[in-house]
Parts: C-alpha cells; structure tokens; sequence
C-alpha cells in the first residue's frame, strides 16, 4: 500500500503546484491595477482598458492551459494507482 499512498500524494503535490500558478495568474493583474491608482487618472484608464484586454485573453487561456495540464496529470496518476492496486491484489 505504499506505492499507493506515494504516487497519491504525487499527484496532491501536483495539484498544489498548480493552484499556487492559477493563484499567482489572477493575482498579477490586480498588483498592476494598484499602481496604476499611484499614477494620473488618464493614464490609469488607459492602463485598465490594457488590463482588462490582458485579463480576458492571456490570463483565462493560461488558467485553462493549467486546468487542462492539470486534468491530464490526474488522469495519469489515476491510471498509475490503478494498475498499482491491481499489482497488489495479485
């Protein structure tokens, strides 16, 4: 049961690793919009139509990329358990 108990938590590591990069994604966007309150009005809503561009393509295309790396890792570390168990078993 160790093997099992491993590669699980591989892939809680691996989910970590991935949630932290999700969080840092969504939470750049909002370091630069505090700067940019720091600056003159105009320029600050030049800078947020910028932003708001950035946030809508860039940013959601990464998370999904992460979701998606993420879903393909699981489902490797889901068919690895299974075959371990079936190893065991015999």
């Amino acid at each position: 049961m160790s093997a099992v108990m491993s590669s699980s938590k591989m892939i809680g590591t691996m989910m970590n690793r991935v949630m932290s990069a999700v969080e840092s994604i969504s939470l750049q966007p909002l370091e630069q919009r505090i700067v940019t309150t720091r600056i003159g009005r105009s320029k600050a809503r030049i800078r947020k139509k910028r932003q708001k561009s950035y946030i809508g393509s860039g940013g959601v295309t990464t998370v999904m990329r992460l979701s998606l790396m993420s879903m393909s890792l699981l489902d490797a570390g889901l068919s690895n358990l299974l075959t371990e168990m079936r190893i065991l078993r015999r």
